[in-house]
């Protein structure tokens, strides 16, 4: 998934965000960051790198003085505790950095981020099972602070055909995640 090139961007821009602002402050400003990877997915095609990819970034974002609150391999359950606790995490924090490495979908104009245990048929599905990338932005937007989001989805959806047959109209994407405004 993440290639080395792409790799070292993403370092250079989490640099310049959230470790070079705090050399010029009188004092260290606490930085947080949520890393989730999800690999082993039950009625998807696995994945082969997004844990490695998210763990190798965990330990990098530590190594830059982040805290870190991660999780691998999570289902939707999982993905929520996990989102309430980074959403506690934010509060008085300075900058906060996310990045996800799994299947991703776009459906009407929405990009989600899908749990290891999701099984789409309908578009209610992943309303109801997935989580919204909208849902992640709004909690990062809620103080004022440097907000970064690394979504590093592979570009086809699994679920499309599925999605696509449904009897429900939607706009479902083939080519996984779109454009965030």
């Amino acid at each position: 998934m993440i290639a080395s090139r792409r790799l070292a961007a993403l370092f250079g821009v989490v640099w310049t965000l959230f470790c070079a602002a705090p050399l010029f402050a009188e004092e260290t400003e606490r930085r947080v960051a949520l890393v989730i990877g999800n690999s082993r997915y039950q009625h998807a095609p696995e994945l082969s790198n997004p844990v490695t990819d998210a763990k190798a970034i965990s330990e990098s974002f530590r190594r830059l003085g982040l805290d870190v609150t991660e999780g691998y391999d999570l289902n939707e359950r999982e993905m929520r505790a996990l989102m309430v606790k980074f959403a506690n995490t934010m509060a008085g924090a300075k900058g906060a950095v996310v990045f996800y490495a799994g299947h991703g979908v776009a459906l009407d104009g929405v990009n989600y981020m899908l749990p290891v245990d999701i099984d789409l048929k309908s578009p209610a599905d992943l309303d109801l099972n997935g989580v919204s990338v909208d849902l992640v932005l709004r909690q990062m937007r809620r103080d004022d602070r440097v907000n970064v989001i690394i979504l590093d989805a592979c570009r086809d959806n699994p679920f499309a055909a599925a999605l696509s047959r449904s009897v429900v109209r939607a706009a479902v994407s083939s080519r996984g995640l779109q454009p965030i405004g």
